[in-house]
């Protein structure tokens, strides 16, 4: 099912540190099992114990090197440029569950590596993703990381894709299994080449499929309450793979054109080395393709 809802908004700033860390336990999906919070803070650091607000860990990292199944990571305001990678599974019942203090608040910029979901049982709610125009997947998925929630997050400013989900299995086993992303934001995912020389009068750039959701083997996806804007390739795209049981709820995918002070068009991001530095796209285009493309080798079709 396929429904188009108007453009989602990050909701207020107005959870305080003890009130996020309370919620965060609650999760639709059911109870989780209390256990140990963190937190983190641009003026924090990662000598401290990171028991608490005042003591906070410097970094998203040590934050989740420290938690375990059942444990939450608290984390403030600010910007977090680092990659970051989930060293320890949650559990069923007990994720480990990473939260931004206020919603949309706290933004992680990576621009050099993507970042890796590894393990099962994860919960990531709140946080802005910026890919800064980097040369790689904004987020991967392994099929090791089952039963994953992102919930409340924008990925945004990207020249591959967003988030890449599981492999290309072509058989249940290599599945990754259970992955739940609602109420979430994906825009400016723009992948770009130079100059082509068959045009030169047109001084065009080279567009290449960057997309927001991509799934390969991936047994359980469900999209819902969801936007996704301005995209060079696909707003979803169902790779070649075992990929079944997918359900879109209540989203929208748009292809919007780019505005004249968009930063893609002025070239205000700060671009890789080795890329393209001029104004990458045009005032007035449209960058995309489809809003969902399936793909599927016949003898895996679910």
């Amino acid at each position: 099912m396929l429904l188009l809802t108007a453009l989602l908004r990050p909701v207020g700033r107005s959870l305080a540190w003890l009130v996020a860390g309370l919620l965060a336990f609650c999760l639709a999906t059911g109870s989780a099992v209390a256990g140990t919070t963190y937190y983190v803070a641009t003026d924090g650091s990662d000598t401290n114990d990171g028991m608490s607000a005042e003591s906070a860990f410097g970094t998203v990292t040590q934050g989740l090197a420290a938690a375990g199944a059942g444990d939450v990571v608290i984390v403030g305001d600010g910007d977090y440029h680092e990659t970051i990678n989930t060293p320890r599974a949650g559990a069923a019942g007990a994720p480990v569950t990473l939260k931004a203090a206020n919603p949309r608040a706290a933004t992680i910029l990576s621009t050099g590596q993507r970042h890796f979901f590894d393990e099962p049982n994860l919960v990531v709610e709140g946080f802005v993703f910026d890919g800064r125009a980097g040369g790689h997947d904004i987020i991967r998925v392994t099929s090791n990381a089952d039963n994953l929630v992102f919930r409340n997050n924008e990925v945004r400013n990207g020249a591959r894709d967003a988030i890449d989900l599981g492999s290309n299995s072509t058989s249940s086993a290599g599945n990754l299994n259970g992955v739940l992303i609602e109420d979430s934001y994906f825009h400016h995912l723009l992948w770009w080449e130079g100059f082509q020389s068959d045009i030169p009068e047109t001084g065009d750039i080279r567009r290449k499929d960057a997309h927001a959701i991509v799934a390969g083997g991936v047994n359980g996806l469900t999209i819902r309450n969801t936007v996704v804007d301005k995209v060079s390739g696909d707003a979803l795209q169902l790779q070649d793979g075992f990929w079944n049981d997918v359900t879109i709820d209540s989203v929208e995918f748009s292809n919007s054109v780019l505005a004249e002070d968009d930063p893609f068009v002025t070239g205000g991001l700060v671009f890789p080395k080795g890329s393209y530095s001029g104004t990458p796209f045009a005032n007035g285009v449209r960058a995309g393709e489809n809003a969902i493309d399936t793909k599927q080798d016949g003898a895996a079709a679910p």
